[in-house]
């Protein structure tokens, strides 16, 4: 069967032939010359005359169409003003896929990528859980302290919420933050990962390569430019933990550190396979470390919960941080 159009003569939505594809219209209102349509139980009786599209028509004026239909479009919404009571109407007056039509509309890039913050608080005042969880996922490309946030409805949900929302974005700050750190870290003579320059030892300039500390052992340090190139990733993950933003700390050094790295042959050569090998390691384990953190949140019907967490999942350890060793407040 071929795939139903819109004609150019079809009225807009809420009333056009494609506005609701999960429960299609069944009937067409002729409304001033122009069809229009909706569903069959918006009128049980009147002067039916022919049909269109296998839909009987309806003779009625545009006036009384407007009256006794409702007009729910999400073609319209310029703000999320009234959103949780227009959410609460639609479920009060059986308004058919309101209530999934006001979850698309707060998930769409127009609201979610500007207003996570505004989305999550939303979400929990409704109870929606996959709202709050993809609003909570966009915060992390947000500094983890804005100022300044003046969000109607954080009136409506509890401090638990907010506590717990601010947990969740350091956890993925901790949690990018030891992903990195695991690159940097001393490991034993012999056994450093010799596919990344920054461990290897021959062809460097000298003062670069891997460096020797006998006061911690037979271990080992990565060049001195790629530690001081971690610990700047480190501080953009502590502040914006996105994994998109990680990876980009990660792959891109500084000009101080680009001009140590430049006097070496061997970095100068290597360092940017290296540093993209790295990146791709990374944003695996990133991704995969973000998923599970997410699917700790749970909307409750009082609050936010994020379900207690071993400080060592993962295998990572918080550096014995108590305030992450159990979400669970």
């Amino acid at each position: 069967m071929a795939a139903q159009t819109q004609s150019a003569r079809d009225a807009n939505d809420p009333f056009g032939p494609l506005s609701n594809l999960e429960t299609p219209p069944d009937v067409i209102l002729r409304s001033d010359a122009e069809p229009r349509h909706v569903h069959i139980p918006v009128q049980w009786a009147g002067p039916h005359e022919g049909r269109e599209a296998d839909c009987p028509g309806i003779r009625r004026k545009r006036d009384s169409l407007i009256l006794c239909y409702p007009r729910f479009s999400g073609t319209g919404f310029n703000n999320l003003d009234g959103v949780v009571k227009a959410y609460n109407a639609v479920d009060k007056f059986l308004i058919p896929d309101g209530q999934t039509l006001l979850e698309q509309i707060m998930v769409s890039p127009k609201f979610l990528e500007k207003e996570p913050h505004r989305v999550f608080a939303i979400a929990c005042v409704l109870h929606l859980e996959e709202p709050a969880k993809r609003a909570a996922m966009e915060t992390l490309k947000l500094p983890r302290f804005v100022s300044a946030l003046s969000i109607p409805e954080f009136d409506l949900i509890t401090a638990r919420h907010l506590r717990q929302l601010e947990v969740f974005h350091a956890t993925c700050s901790e949690s990018a933050m030891a992903r990195a750190e695991r690159y940097a870290h001393m490991q034993p003579v012999g056994q450093q990962e010799g596919h990344f320059v920054w461990w290897t030892s021959q062809n460097h300039a000298p003062g670069c390569g891997y460096t020797y500390d006998d006061t911690v052992g037979e271990y080992v340090f990565p060049a001195r430019w790629f530690s001081d190139h971690i610990a700047a990733a480190k501080n953009a993950a502590n502040n914006i933990p996105a994994a998109e933003s990680v990876l980009k700390a990660v792959n891109e050094v500084s000009y101080a550190n680009l001009e140590t790295l430049l006097k070496c042959p061997e970095c100068r050569r290597d360092a940017k396979g290296s540093l993209s090998m790295m990146e791709r390691e990374m944003e695996y384990d990133l991704r995969m470390d973000y998923r599970r953190v997410r699917g700790r949140l749970a909307i409750g019907i009082r609050f936010l919960t994020i379900l207690s967490v071993n400080r060592y999942w993962l295998g990572l350890h918080f550096h014995n941080n108590e305030n992450f060793a159990n979400f669970d407040f």
